[in-house]
């Protein structure tokens, strides 16, 4: 087991399409995230724990699996007003992925939702958990 982390009963399984978020993870946090399309998310997220989770990620036509650490929830530093997945793949990434499929398994919860007094604390803990 890896410090920290609680494995899941049951995966969460997510399929869905790669779409623009906000725009605050590669502006804002200098962190990049696959933002997937809401549609993909209602019956996967509907009964899932809002916090960071860590799992497994594959992009497109390629069979490359890759770390990474999810957020489901309401970004509460941000404060958003419904449910999001934003993935932090653990990868570094060419070129944008926008418009192609993205698979999640999302394996193990890390911790809760936060807010944090500053964005640099926040960008800390993201790092952190990645």
């Amino acid at each position: 087991l890896v410090h920290g982390v609680i494995p899941m009963d049951e995966p969460i399984r997510i399929r869905g399409t790669v779409v623009k978020g906000f725009g605050r993870g590669s502006k804002d946090l200098g962190i990049p995230t696959a933002n997937v399309d809401d549609a993909s998310l209602a019956a996967s997220l509907s009964e899932a724990v809002s916090g960071i989770y860590c799992g497994w990620v594959s992009i497109g036509a390629s069979e490359q699996v890759y770390k990474t650490a999810v957020s489901i929830g309401f970004n509460p530093h941000f404060g958003n007003t419904h449910k999001t997945c934003e993935p932090w793949i653990l990868h570094t990434f060419h070129e944008p992925f926008y418009g192609q499929e993205i698979r999640l398994v999302v394996c193990g919860y890390l911790r809760p939702e936060a807010g944090f007094t500053t964005l640099q604390a926040l960008i800390d803990q993201i790092l952190n958990d990645g």
